[in-house]
């Protein structure tokens, strides 16, 4: 799971687009999850992270279609009619 947070994070997703991703209601889950991403890795913040990742390989694409999901999670965020 820390490598998927990192590669849709890696792809430019917020945290919100994430948590609708992985199917989680708390913002904390994906915070944790670089967290432990940067601890490993020794770095500071998100966006360093990324560049020890992408040299390890670690940024590999694994099939996930961030346009087939980002529609969904917009919708999901529009009021609802009230028809």
């Amino acid at each position: 799971m820390n490598l998927r947070v990192l590669q849709l994070k890696a792809k430019g997703l917020r945290v919100k687009e994430i948590m609708h991703i992985i199917e989680r209601d708390n913002r904390k889950t994906v915070e944790n999850h670089m967290l432990r991403l940067r601890m490993k890795l020794g770095t500071r913040n998100d966006m360093e992270t990324v560049q020890p990742a992408a040299r390890l390989g670690l940024l590999k694409d694994d099939g996930l279609d961030v346009g087939e999901t980002l529609p969904t999670f917009i919708k999901s965020l529009a009021p609802q009619s009230l028809g």
